[in-house]
């Protein structure tokens, strides 16, 4: 399934219709500036969050975050420096939907959240998908008492951003 509004530079494809779902931004991440970042990105001519993550063989994006991910956890010394581990990027997910089922979240919001098809009958053949206000107040309850670095406009970024992106072109 292609999402045609996706509006990026590259097609963006989804597994089933389940995986089309609006996402609440978390009011920490608002609060250290994602929104601006967003536009600051789109000052710069990118429709992506992640430019920086150029889709692989597949035209999929998904693996390049993961690849990320592992080198970064390996970095910072979590889980096994070397071969599989079980902390993987997935993991964050896994993480997320556990919390809000200790948080008394129902069901078809937890899957609604985590781009799964409702299971439950009612919610799946009777149900509509859930309202903003309803998801937002559901992502706010996720509270892991972390201090989250404010998103800042930096040069930096940019540099690295054009680095992998040759790197990426380079390798096709």
């Amino acid at each position: 399934m292609v999402d045609e509004k996706a509006g990026a530079a590259t097609e963006k494809r989804l597994k089933n219709a389940a995986s089309i779902r609006v996402c609440p931004i978390h009011t920490a991440l608002i609060e250290a500036g994602l929104l601006d970042y967003i536009e600051d990105l789109k000052r710069r001519g990118y429709d992506r969050l992640f430019p920086e993550l150029i889709p692989d063989a597949q035209q999929k994006v998904s693996g390049r975050a993961s690849e990320w991910f592992t080198e970064y956890r390996r970095r910072k010394q979590v889980g096994p420096l070397t071969g599989d581990s079980p902390k993987v990027f997935h993991s964050f997910r896994h993480t997320m939907n556990t919390t809000l089922q200790h948080k008394n979240v129902e069901q078809h919001i937890r899957e609604a959240l985590c781009g799964h098809r409702p299971t439950g009958v009612n919610a799946h053949v009777y149900g509509e998908r859930p309202r903003m206000e309803t998801l937002k107040q559901a992502i706010d309850k996720l509270d892991y008492d972390i201090k989250i670095a404010p998103f800042k406009v930096n040069e930096e970024h940019e540099v690295r951003r054009q680095r992998a992106i040759r790197r990426a072109n380079r390798t096709r």
